[in-house]
């Protein structure tokens, strides 16, 4: 199973920067991350490039103008370029913990390969070492 994941932000790089430290951990690789960005600031951008160059899933940046609130609507915009047929929504500011796309696929009722680098009853995947500070920020 191949999901999207939708992270919506909006001004609040901080928050952004773990939350990619985040997914970047992740026990499931089988997914792609895209930022909707709500008309931020370029500073935004600019993390999500350099997150971008050295990230272990396809990591995407969709943005629109700063003309108010309308996360909707980059919302939307993302769901047209996701490249996946299940979609997972969460905030810039939801910093997920290593097994959380994981849970999310097996809670989905669905059948599906377990990758190598997930953990089951005794077997359990060493994490790397880029994700021990990540590890810390997301339980």
């Amino acid at each position: 199973m191949k999901i999207t994941v939708i992270a919506s932000t909006y001004n609040a790089e901080e928050w952004l920067e773990k939350v990619l430290l985040g997914y970047r951990c992740q026990t499931w690789r089988d997914f792609e991350l895209i930022v909707a960005d709500d008309g931020s600031r370029e500073s935004t951008r600019a993390l999500v490039e350099r997150f971008a160059a050295d990230y272990p899933v396809p990591l995407r940046h969709v943005w629109h103008e700063d003309e108010g609130y309308r996360r909707q609507e980059i919302l939307n915009v993302a769901i047209l370029e996701a490249r996946h047929d299940y979609l997972l929504f969460t905030d810039g500011d939801c910093i997920p913990r290593r097994d959380f796309v994981q849970v999310m696929v097996f809670s989905s009722g669905t059948t599906a390969p377990c990758p190598s680098s997930t953990r089951f009853g005794r077997r359990r995947a060493k994490p790397s070492p880029r994700c021990a500070r990540s590890e810390s920020l997301s339980g």
